[in-house]
């Protein structure tokens, strides 16, 4: 299970740029529960998520500088993928947070599909989260992305609805042999 802390995603890197920093963070969130952080990978964080006994959920859509590791982008996919190749088995990352937005805003189900294979074929050890709006086109890529997620506002839109996806999810992860999200 990953209670996960989350700042704005798929830009660049929003959190301290100072280990010690990052450091006494990772120690704050874990006290408030937190087990995993949903953040741009540094090869200087491993440690510290080790150290603190959580896990790094990777960004793989971080385009800004200084990260840089947009697998999106042709430009930066080298980047994307040494750092895959670099995690690979960490017992420190918890996996990576390719999509978290409407599927459809994508561009292309070949191009989504595409994403999950190239981190599949990097590092076949971590699941990748791929969510959507409500289940809409949650089936529409073939490659099996580890995690079945959705998003529902169920603070706004009332729990009837986030129940009604759970049990829509639970059997789609039962069919892709895949956790929920």
């Amino acid at each position: 299970v990953a209670f996960t802390f989350s700042l704005p995603y798929g830009q660049g890197d929003e959190f301290p740029r100072d280990e010690k920093e990052f450091d006494r963070m990772l120690g704050l969130l874990k006290s408030a529960g937190y087990n995993t952080v949903h953040c741009p990978y540094e090869p200087w964080r491993i440690p510290l998520f080790k150290k603190h006994g959580m896990k790094m959920m990777i960004d793989i859509l971080a385009w800004k500088p200084p990260i840089e590791a947009d697998i999106r982008r042709p430009s930066q996919r080298s980047k994307a993928k040494a750092m895959c190749l670099k995690v690979k088995g960490s017992d420190a990352v918890w996996g990576y947070n390719l999509w978290n937005e409407r599927l459809d805003w994508c561009g292309n189900f070949k191009f989504l599909d595409g994403w999950v294979r190239m981190i599949r074929t990097w590092d076949p050890t971590h699941p990748i989260w791929v969510g959507t709006y409500r289940y809409l086109y949650c089936e529409h890529f073939p490659t099996h992305q580890g995690v079945c997620a959705w998003y529902d506002y169920h603070w706004s839109r009332g729990f009837g609805w986030n129940l009604h996806n759970l049990n829509f999810y639970r059997k789609i992860a039962a069919k892709r042999r895949s956790v929920l999200g």
